[in-house]
């Protein structure tokens, strides 16, 4: 009763049996993975290295991991990339020029009621902000 504690023999196969097995099932398909990672060899090469010698790029070897650095975040509202510049200027141009064609075609009244609707938004934006002044000064000084 010794032998109970040890395995059975046909349970367990050595590393040489494990990869004989799989060389018998994968040697006769390729690598999965892109063709610019296998470095050109000639057959004569192949042959000389082993049946199924194959080399790789440096790309292909495992790299030590970079450490990760924040990345800079641009402010949008300050630095904007040069195309973008000049995509915008020539998108104001072509919207100034837009703006000033429709003016002339557009009839007295027309232009009238923009003036207004113009002078109109300025004084809701002047009336916010000495509303906005006036309830700052009356938390300041207590007046109810």
């Amino acid at each position: 009763m010794g032998d109970s504690t040890s395995m059975p023999d046909c349970a367990i196969l050595d590393e040489d049996a494990l990869l004989d097995i799989i060389e018998d099932v994968w040697g006769d398909q390729t690598l999965p993975g892109s063709p610019l990672a296998y470095v050109a060899v000639p057959d004569e090469q192949l042959t000389t290295m082993g049946k199924n010698a194959i080399t790789f790029s440096s790309t292909d070897q495992e790299q030590e991991p970079k450490p990760d650095k924040p990345k800079k975040k641009r402010r949008r509202d300050r630095n904007r990339p040069w195309h973008e510049i000049a995509r915008l200027e020539s998108e104001s141009s072509e919207l100034e020029r837009e703006l000033q064609t429709l003016m002339a075609s557009a009839s007295k009244r027309a232009r009238g009621a923009l003036h207004s609707r113009n002078i109109n938004a300025q004084l809701k934006t002047m009336l916010k902000e000495n509303i906005e002044d006036i309830r700052h000064l009356s938390n300041i000084y207590c007046i109810n």
